[in-house]
């Protein structure tokens, strides 16, 4: 995996665009889709790995944004 050169200004751009509610919105919706389709549509990951990841990025998203206000003193 490529590593970022400015990790910084990827959580600025994704935080000047998405609040931490609409990301987890947006995250919420993309589980239930794919949580609702087909099981042979779903690809290399089953539910039990769609749950876990969900959680996982929902973590993930509180995180950033956490080091963004750092970062920003916001």
């Amino acid at each position: 995996m490529k590593r970022l050169e400015n990790p910084g200004a990827v959580l600025a751009g994704f935080f000047g665009s998405y609040t931490p509610e609409q990301a987890r919105a947006i995250l919420w919706d993309m589980y239930c889709h794919a949580h609702c389709s087909a099981d042979e549509d779903l690809g290399e990951f089953g539910r039990k790995e769609l749950l876990a990841g969900y959680e996982a990025l929902g973590r993930l998203i509180d995180a950033a944004y956490g080091v963004y206000c750092e970062k920003t003193r916001i």
